[in-house]
């Protein structure tokens, strides 16, 4: 096996769970973390059935550390994020990734509370309209619509309004016709 294991995910994980700021990772950590999951699940194949066991029970135990190591991270930059400071340590992809959500809450920011606080109204932007009518065409279980909710079963001739992407998904494969209705 490699030199990277066990422990030094293991390490990164309590020193994570430990310090109340983001740690100075590692950034060939996650590749390094990758590479020995894939060794892990290769040799987990091999061997007697006792050793595939403990590979596998170890296998588990780091892919939950990973997980927790990610979420620890991503929990602890959104928070220094939503307090208007930029996150710090990050890796090159964390920070790309928060650059985006930092840039996203700026302008959500101007956009709702600067307005409200200013007493600038905003005119509402007309929407196109979100559901369509369709005529089924044959019969289909109960499905699961973009907006997900719960809609059918349905029989042939049944006119139904859906959320349009899901109607115009049903119209695409030759399930439904679309009806054209007039304002």
């Amino acid at each position: 096996m490699s030199s990277f294991g066990f422990e030094d995910v293991r390490k990164v994980w309590i020193e994570e769970k430990r310090e109340r700021n983001l740690t100075d990772l590692n950034e060939e950590f996650y590749a390094k973390a990758a590479a020995y999951v894939s060794e892990l699940r290769r040799e987990a194949e091999r061997g007697d059935e006792l050793r595939r066991d403990i590979l596998r029970t170890e296998l588990r135990e780091v892919l939950r550390m990973i997980q927790e190591i990610y979420l620890l991270r991503v929990t602890k930059a959104m928070d220094e994020t939503l307090r208007g400071r930029f996150p710090e340590p990050l890796l090159e992809s964390e920070r790309y990734a928060f650059d985006e959500i930092r840039q996203s809450l700026n302008k959500l920011h101007a956009e709702v509370v600067s307005t409200a606080v200013e007493g600038k109204a905003a005119l509402p932007v007309t929407r196109e309209k979100a559901n369509a009518m369709i005529v089924i065409q044959s019969e289909m279980p109960q499905i699961v619509g973009d907006d997900l909710k719960s809609y059918g079963p349905f029989k042939p001739g049944e006119v139904v309004n859906l959320p349009k992407r899901s109607a115009e998904l049903l119209v695409r494969r030759g399930l439904a016709k679309k009806i054209e209705v007039r304002e």
